[in-house]
């Protein structure tokens, strides 16, 4: 796409009747240049960018011919049209030589003027289009041999035998970063994901200057192309952690203390009982756990993922996929925890001022008096938390804690009051067994019925049923 013109031509008139003739071509040129020798040309052409010149040929100073040989010796691929008064062969063939794309004779011919021009920006349109190509192509290939993605061994091999003069000659680190967070585009870079990129980097680059206080993981140092998956890797476990850490954290910066993180499942229910800054808290001590490097880094990450999937599945309902909340699913979308923790913290906000008490306080607690209600009436037969749960067609974590809420205790252990309370009906009023009235309940072990009725009721069943007799 040609956007600047470059004409070279010493009589005004003509020069200016060339530039307004250009300025009306039906291909948009951005700038025309003007310049009254080819000695003014070429400094022009030393300080801007040039996508076409139109030159005289016959000039003060420097005429047409030596500028087209001027730009030849100098490896100026810049598409050249040569006009002139005289129609001869021997300047026509001269000025081809040096390699001018095409011969117009003085007065220029409007159409034909626009003809080349027209056919000379398609084909910059194409070697553009093609370059991009390209490098896209390359960037792309570069990408799967770092990541060790689509490639087969012998495709490795090869990539690495046609790469290999052309990689960095010394020694090297990768460097894993927030596509945003450079000030400058890394020449080296790579696009990992729509978030992060990878670049390569020579040891004794300056850049590192540059990344102390940003997010970004950095892989020990290397040498050849053979080793840069293992290098990426590094670069990638270490931007992990930068993340949590706000700072350039180096491949191996770890930390002899190990830290148990909190669980989903407790961040959740915080989140489920309206408790938005406890839930916060947690989340922010796990990055903390991460940044000092006291526990894997991605661990923290699954952390932060599943806590989204939670509230998700929790309120599907009202949520559901495709919402807001999905952006929390995945931390690095954000430029850093403190970015992610500050969005989560506001969405939290809102949410559980709205949306957590009012399923709370209203449909789910008719759900919970049903599962009640089924548990009193099925109770012998073989059911669980999670076959209730569907049932009234809730999810597992919102449905245990509103359980909880709503009978004082868990799941298991109201299940196991309910069948004791048969249990010691029967004790009562049958001559059954203790295994036959386990089975009675819905206990399929006898050992296990003994233990819960124990804990329950402080004495076995047999003593019971002596009890209960003597009172009869």
């Amino acid at each position: 796409m040609i956007k600047t013109i470059l004409i070279a031509e010493d009589e005004k008139l003509i020069r200016k009747g060339l530039a307004a003739m250009v300025k009306r071509a039906p291909v948009t040129v951005e700038r025309v240049l003007e310049a009254s020798s080819g000695k003014e040309a070429l400094e022009m052409i030393d300080s801007e960018q040039v996508d076409m010149i139109i030159t005289d040929i016959c000039m003060p100073q420097m005429d047409g011919m030596k500028f087209t040989g001027e730009l030849k010796k100098r490896g100026c691929n810049v598409p050249v049209i040569a006009v002139s008064g005289y129609d001869d062969f021997n300047y026509a063939v001269s000025m081809l030589q040096n390699g001018v794309r095409d011969y117009l004779l003085k007065p220029v011919e409007r159409e034909k003027l626009y003809s080349v021009i027209a056919e000379i920006d398609r084909e910059l349109e194409e070697k553009k289009n093609a370059a991009v190509q390209s490098s896209k192509e390359k960037q792309l290939m570069l990408k799967h041999f770092m990541l060790g993605q689509s490639m087969t061994s012998e495709e490795r091999e090869n990539y690495i035998r046609a790469n290999s003069v052309e990689f960095v000659s010394d020694n090297y680190v990768c460097m894993v970063y927030y596509s945003e967070t450079l000030p400058e585009k890394i020449a080296s870079s790579v696009m990992i994901d729509e978030y992060s990129s990878a670049a390569i980097i020579s040891e004794s680059s300056d850049i590192f200057s540059q990344v102390t206080d940003i997010p970004v993981g950095i892989s020990s140092i290397f040498s050849g192309i053979e080793k840069l998956p293992a290098a990426y890797k590094e670069a990638e476990a270490a931007y992990k952690r930068a993340y949590f850490s706000g700072r350039t954290v180096t491949f191996g910066e770890t930390s002899a203390i190990q830290s148990k993180l909190p669980d989903s499942e407790g961040i959740l229910q915080q989140i489920l009982l309206g408790r938005k800054d406890e839930a916060v808290r947690l989340m922010r001590s796990a990055a903390e756990i991460a940044a000092d490097g006291r526990c894997d880094a991605s661990q923290v990450h699954k952390l932060f993922r599943e806590t989204a999937e939670g509230i998700i599945k929790a309120f599907s309902d009202t949520i559901g996929s495709g919402s807001e909340l999905d952006i929390f699913l995945y931390p690095r979308r954000f430029s850093s925890v403190e970015k992610y923790m500050s969005e989560f913290d506001s969405w939290l906000d809102n949410f559980c001022h709205t949306s957590v008490q009012e399923l709370i306080n209203n449909d789910n607690k008719q759900k919970i008096r049903k599962a009640v209600l089924y548990i009193q009436e099925n109770y012998a037969s073989p059911i669980n938390m999670a076959m209730v749960s569907n049932y009234v067609s809730m999810n597992y974590s919102l449905f245990s804690l509103l359980f909880k809420q709503y009978t004082g205790t868990n799941f298991v252990n109201y299940l196991h009051k309910i069948r004791i309370e048969q249990a010691k009906k029967l004790l009562e009023d049958t001559d059954r067994k203790v295994y036959e009235i386990a089975h009675k309940v819905g206990f399929s072990d006898e050992k296990h019925f003994l233990k819960v009725f124990k804990s329950q009721c402080g004495i076995s069943p047999g003593e019971y049923r002596i009890i209960a007799s003597r009172k009869q």
